[in-house]
């Protein structure tokens, strides 16, 4: 069947694309340039057909060869060499350029190829800087909390952590005094503007702690927000960029849940939805951090929150202790609820 939007040449040059006979010199001499570029395109598409239909051709051989072993009668039909090609396919393509189909396959194919190549170096990324995260060093970061509404102004605090045992989290009190909570790395603790200091010996009370400060972190310490992001998020490389102009440029990547329908745990915490990074991209620390968490109406939830490297300094054990900040006050434990 021939279609009405076939070239002219496109039966000659499947004869001569299948081998059934050459390209003679006259033919190639007697051809017009427009049919010159056709014959060209036909080549890059045959190419491309070639590559991709060889498994299935051999197949078909097999398929065939099989059929006739097993036809005992001597007047069996002899067997006909097929060809490898979609040829009828060949001559129902238009008479346009067919360089641009190739040009498509090959981009399609470096296009999947460099996805795949982002996600990998952005795994590496994050894993870089869990790594740093780990280390024994403290790092201080400035918290800033965008409320749901935004009717209300943004809650600012300090997060300090140490590897991933320690941390201490500080926020000024509407009168002044300073809320802190943190952990020794062996029990949890928790010192309201007043009264005593409250301890635990989990972090199964965190979550009550930090709405009491209005802040509702969904996690206190860096790295194991970034081992969430690399068990339970899409990671996405994007370019690089500076956190202050003529800053250094800083790797940067965003990373998205993929563990299906958000909730809170046991302890009721609810997993950011998407997190953004920026990190150093020699050492791997991290520089930023931008929490975007669920929209709850129920209550005055925070929905972004940024946590921005302020310093790293060497601090004593007792930074992450109570006592250091109350030594008068006594200390009582958790009620379980």
């Amino acid at each position: 069947m021939s279609s009405e939007h076939e070239h002219p040449i496109d039966e000659r040059a499947s004869a001569w694309l299948d081998g059934q006979h050459g390209l003679a010199a006259s033919d190639a001499q007697a051809m017009s340039s427009a049919e010159r570029r056709r014959l060209v395109d036909l080549q890059w598409i045959d190419a491309l057909l070639g590559h991709a239909a060889p498994a299935e051709a051999a197949a078909t051989d097999r398929s065939v060869a099989s059929v006739l072993a097993q036809l005992e009668s001597p007047s069996r039909t002899p067997k006909r060499k097929t060809s490898r090609r979609p040829v009828r396919f060949r001559r129902l393509l238009p008479a346009i350029s067919l360089s641009s189909v190739a040009l498509a396959a090959a981009l399609l194919l470096a296009v999947g190829f460099w996805w795949q190549r982002s996600a990998e170096q952005a795994m590496a990324m994050v894993e870089l800087s869990y790594q740093a995260a780990l280390a024994p060093r403290d790092r201080t970061y400035s918290v800033l909390v965008e409320r749901t509404n935004g009717t209300m102004r943004p809650i600012t605090a300090h997060l300090t952590v140490r590897g991933g045992d320690k941390f201490l989290f500080e926020k000024q009190g509407p009168l002044g005094a300073t809320i802190r909570l943190g952990t020794d790395g062996v029990g949890y603790w928790f010192i309201p503007p007043q009264g005593p200091i409250v301890r635990a010996n989990s972090d199964e009370f965190l979550p009550g702690w930090m709405r009491r400060t209005s802040t509702d972190l969904p996690h206190l310490q860096v790295s194991t927000l970034l081992e969430r992001m690399r068990d339970y998020y899409q990671l996405q490389r994007l370019p690089a960029e500076s956190l202050v102009p003529g800053g250094p440029e800083l790797s940067h990547l965003k990373a998205t849940w993929s563990a299906g329908k958000l909730k809170p745990s046991k302890y009721g915490r609810t997993p950011p939805e998407q997190v953004e990074l920026w990190a150093d991209p020699a050492t791997g620390v991290v520089e930023q951090l931008v929490l975007t968490l669920p929209i709850d109406a129920s209550r005055r939830q925070a929905h972004e929150v940024t946590l921005r490297l302020v310093e790293e300094r060497s601090l004593s054990d007792e930074a992450y202790r109570a006592e250091y900040y109350a030594p008068e006050r006594d200390s009582v434990m958790a009620p379980r609820e």
